[in-house]
């Protein structure tokens, strides 16, 4: 998605309310952390509170070794680990893409 194209989904995506990590999932090629913080700019320009994360739900454990690569993703795009996972998890389900990741028998261990 051009970078227009991206601008105008975060403006419209912060003018309906969406989250940071909605707003993440519609958009997974983009930067994380210029879709934040574009999002936080859109809201201050519309008067909207700054939105913070998502309350935190059910947690999910992880092999140790998933953990630090997920930690070493989210140091390098400037978010925190729960963030990023949070955030893929979103675009595999808003993009109906967990069957494509998926083997014919639904194997899905790490």
């Amino acid at each position: 998605m051009k970078y227009g194209e991206a601008s105008k989904a975060v403006f419209n995506a912060v003018k309906k309310g969406m989250s940071n990590q909605d707003i993440l999932a519609l958009l997974p090629s983009s930067k994380p952390e210029t879709v934040i913080e574009k999002a936080r700019l859109y809201r201050k320009k519309l008067g909207l509170p700054n939105a913070k994360s998502c309350p935190r739900g059910p947690s999910i454990k992880l092999p140790n070794s998933t953990y630090e690569r997920m930690k070493q993703e989210a140091e390098a795009r400037g978010v925190e680990p729960y963030d990023l996972v949070r955030s893929l998890l979103a675009a595999l389900v808003a993009q109906n893409k967990i069957s494509d990741l998926l083997d014919k028998k639904g194997d899905c261990n790490a």
